[in-house]
């Protein structure tokens, strides 16, 4: 609730009721469930965890009747003053009449509501009784037609949104695809339960003391999409996610060991430190041509895996955001290309059509400014009048050798070639027919379709991914069935389609950006955003070499896993797992880590020669702010490791 971001869900004043359905008469078993009820009491009732007494967390397992379900709820309801918290696994469905979501008992029968409890009825029990501050709602269901090791979640949205009207609520859907199975044969605990005790009973290395409840089922979802299996949702009504909830069994306090013989006094050793610091301040003084520069400990550089370091962030272009700015908007930047080793174009999405020349600055020191560049060029069709409207430039490619751009542009699924020098228009590039939105003819969403655009360093491939899958490419569990296309040519000059390759993002992610690292072999960016959740933002590098081509397949849903070229992708950057210092995310807004946003632009420079680094590539990042105050326009430099 506002105001609360300090404060602790209170274990001693709540209450919380564990639902489980394992045994089934009519459906399958899902024998997890037992497991999942039994650690997740443990871990609930732990002191070391949360501490709840465990009077005040009932255990219901297998409620015969809609009553022996909804009665435990009410009677929790009453009794919690802090904070109220109601799980449920076992089968789920919709009914298809009205859309409704149904909590499966033993004895329901395929289909038949009228052996289920309505969600609407739990709903109402969680809202109409006691006095709870807020109200916590865990939903690990699944569809009647899943086996044992088939246990798929539904009606994650229909499900966040009947919540709406409970103030000071936090509602958590374990999974709103289901690629892979949610109840995996093997393992102990269903695939959301599996992960949630296992955060709640070993902590997160590196993390505070006591973990707010939104960063555990962040982590919960970071550990779900590396096995690639299906991510929760949630929402998050009034800012409960950022309350403290759970000790953190990984804090590792900082012990202070006594003194030793003759060892300095603390006063002595505090003023060592002053003078280390001191001498460090001199240091920088001397190495910046007398200019003092004074980096504090805690600014967001380091390691945010083997394979990627960060090594600067700068939110300096947010202050050209003005629109009196050469009487031009800065921001809304989709796109990021190379134009030297510290020069780049960007490119704003928004209106009219533009593209900001701006000076980088070095990679461990950012310091982005298009009043060093080469200016500003507003877009224009072949008759030299501006795209005033709805052009939503996405992808951006420098032609090597050339004075022209290309720019791929989502308003008309199409790919535009432009002069640099006066950002005319001069021709477009042919784009598959089932690529165009469907009001003309295609099968894109109007919305999520030429999002991103590369070249070859050579310039005679480029590469267009979708952002979102076409009509039909999408299956029944939601899943990201996305297409990459290939061209042949010379830059400036013309381009065939060669080839289009499958492409899987991760659950509920799109394809926001990819960057060629060689024939064949592409960065790419994926990025989901969550209510009450945040960002995620992560590159893999993905080869495309020996993968079919899937221009002659009419749908992606039939297509074997080894079809998709990230059958074997790997994780070069989860930008959540990167250092983020003293940055603090914008005001309003729920982040897993401060540094994250909406990122969408990416560019490959060079390989660094020199330091720690030597060898690595350096990856540039860029946000789009959605012309939106409570976002960021940010810009990253990273290195990162491609062997």
């Amino acid at each position: 609730m506002t105001g609360e971001t300090n404060s602790r869900i209170d274990p001693a004043r709540s209450a919380c009721v564990l639902i489980g359905v394992d045994a089934y008469t009519a459906l399958d078993p899902l024998r997890a469930v037992r497991n999942n009820l039994t650690r997740l009491e443990e871990a609930l009732t732990d002191p070391g965890i949360w501490g709840v007494p465990r009077e005040s967390c009932q255990v219901v397992s297998n409620p015969a009747t809609q009553q022996e379900l909804i009665g435990p709820v009410r009677k929790a309801a009453a009794a919690a003053q802090d904070t109220l918290i109601v799980y449920y696994a076992g089968h789920g469905f919709i009914d298809h009449s009205d859309g409704g979501l149904y909590l499966t008992l033993p004895g329901t029968e395929p289909g038949e509501i009228d052996g289920a409890v309505p969600y609407e009825w739990l709903r109402r029990a969680i809202r109409d009784n006691g006095s709870a501050k807020r109200r916590i709602v865990v939903l690990d269901c699944c569809y009647s037609g899943r086996a044992l090791d088939g246990m798929s979640a539904v009606g994650t949205l229909q499900v966040t949104a009947l919540m709406n009207d409970v103030e000071g609520s936090y509602v958590v859907a374990a999974s709103a695809a289901n690629r892979l199975a949610l109840s995996p044969r093997g393992e102990e605990c269903t695939a959301f339960t599996g992960e949630l005790v296992n955060i709640l009973g070993h902590g997160i290395p590196g993390d505070p003391e006591v973990l707010p409840l939104g960063r555990v089922f962040h982590h919960v979802r970071t550990s779900l999409q590396r096995k690639r299996r299906p991510q929760p949702e949630l929402q998050d009504r009034n800012g409960i996610g950022s309350l403290l909830f759970v000790k953190n069994r990984q804090h590792v306090a900082q012990a202070v060991p006594p003194p030793s013989e003759g060892a300095p006094t603390a006063p002595r050793r505090r003023r060592r430190g002053y003078l280390v610091a001191a001498a460090v301040a001199v240091v920088a003084a001397l190495t910046t041509a007398g200019a003092l520069i004074w980096w504090p400990a805690n600014k967001a550089v380091g390691p945010c895996s083997e394979t990627a370091s960060l090594l600067s962030v700068s939110d300096a272009l947010g202050k050209f955001g003005d629109p009196k700015y050469q009487r031009a908007r800065l921001d809304g930047l989709s796109a990021i290309t190379l134009d030297g080793p510290a020069h780049a174009w960007v490119l704003a999405d928004n209106d009219p059509g533009r593209m900001f020349h701006v000076a980088l600055g070095t990679p461990d020191h950012l310091d982005p400014d298009p009043e060093s560049g080469k200016g500003i060029r507003t877009l224009k069709r072949k008759d030299g009048t501006p795209y005033k409207r709805g052009f939503d430039g996405e992808g951006l490619v420098v032609e090597k050798g050339t004075d022209t751009v290309l720019i791929s542009a989502e308003r008309d699924s199409a790919i535009h070639r432009f002069r640099i020098a006066d950002g005319k228009e001069l021709g477009t590039l042919p784009v598959p027919g089932p690529w165009r939105s469907i009001p003309s003819g295609g099968r894109a969403d109007g919305n999520r379709n030429v999002e991103s655009l590369t070249a070859t360093s050579d310039g005679r491939h480029l590469y267009t991914g979708l952002e979102g899958p076409l009509a039909g490419d999408g299956d029944s569990a939601g899943r990201n069935l996305l297409r990459i296309q290939r061209y042949a040519g010379s830059p400036g000059r013309s381009y065939a389609l060669d080839g289009q390759y499958a492409y899987e993002a991760d659950a509920g992610a799109y394809l926001a950006e990819l960057v060629a690292v060689d024939t064949d072999r592409l960065l790419a960016l994926e990025r989901t955003y969550a209510a009450g959740m945040g960002n995620t933002i992560r590159v893999y590098d993905v080869t495309l070499t020996g993968m079919k081509d899937v221009t002659k397949v009419k749908y992606l849903t039939d297509e074997l896993p080894d079809t998709f070229a990230t059958e074997n992708k790997r994780l070069v950057l989860d930008l959540a797992d990167c250092p983020s210092g003293d940055l603090k995310a914008p005001e309003g807004q729920t982040q897993p880590n401060p540094l994250l946003d909406n990122v969408e632009g990416m560019a490959l420079g060079g390989r660094l020669t020199e330091g720690e680094h030597r060898g690595r590539r350096l990856l540039y990042l860029i946000s789009d702010n959605n012309s939106n105050p409570k976002q960021v326009t940010r810009l990253y430099a990273l290195s990162v490791s491609l062997k």
